[in-house]
């Protein structure tokens, strides 16, 4: 029944990441690719644990599953950048200043060294059949994903900057959800990988939102723009 959970959750993670995509396109906002880029990596940690089966245990899955660990350690912190971009395009006057846009990178990246030195490196894996599916785990239990865990926060106060803003609830209410349903589903992977899915999936629409309401002028001079350029190099 996981297999296909997982199964399930990386077909919707594509379609999200198609759907991310489209919106960069439109609007070529950095927050948007890095929601974009926080996809793939969910593609890929669930394409993984889907495949477990089909590749066996052995150095293959192995492989793959560090690159997994590192990739949930390192590549969701960048959620701050992509809610902080969220904020200022909300019209949040102090989330548009230099050094807040500096500093979301900042705070994004010293939280994804703190994951991989902390919560990655110097720990061993063992192969493991969990519920149907073939995978490898920790060998012993680590510290709680602190990364994440702070990113999270981070992305609920941003949520909430937002919706005093504009009254757009949705960030916040999915931060909020995240960080509950994370704590409730310990222990329980697929439901945990199941709730960030769902969060991801509000994430995306807030991308949607954004360049529905605050973006409307931008998104037809990136298009008219790249139009020009086409005309002149032809």
């Amino acid at each position: 029944m996981d297999q296909l959970l997982y199964t399930l959750y990386t077909v919707i993670f594509v379609a999200l990441s198609v759907w991310a995509a489209r919106l960069w396109w439109q609007s070529r906002q950095i927050g948007t690719l890095v929601v974009l880029i926080v996809m793939l990596a969910m593609i890929y940690e669930n394409a993984v644990l889907a495949l477990g089966v089909v590749i066996g245990h052995g150095s293959l899955l192995e492989a793959l599953s560090w690159g997994r660990f590192v990739g949930y350690a390192v590549i969701p912190p960048l959620l701050v950048v992509s809610s902080a971009e969220l904020a200022r395009r909300a019209g949040v006057a102090w989330a548009g200043r230099r050094e807040v846009r500096i500093g979301a990178w900042v705070v994004a990246l010293t939280l994804a060294a703190f994951a991989l030195f902390v919560e990655v490196i110097g720990r061993q894996i063992e192969p493991r059949i969990y519920n149907d599916v073939v995978r490898y785990m920790w060998v012993s239990k680590g510290v709680p994903p602190l990364g994440v865990i702070l990113m999270n926060l981070i992305v609920i106060g941003l949520g909430f900057a937002i919706w005093r803003k504009s009254r757009y609830a949705g960030l916040l209410l999915a931060g909020i959800f995240l960080f509950f349903g994370d704590g409730m589903a310990a222990g329980q992977y697929v439901i945990g990988s199941g709730i960030e899915m769902a969060f991801m999936v509000v994430v995306v629409s807030a991308e949607a939102w954004a360049l529905g309401h605050f973006d409307r002028r931008a998104a037809p001079a990136v298009l008219q723009s790249r139009a020009q350029s086409r005309a002149v190099g032809d």
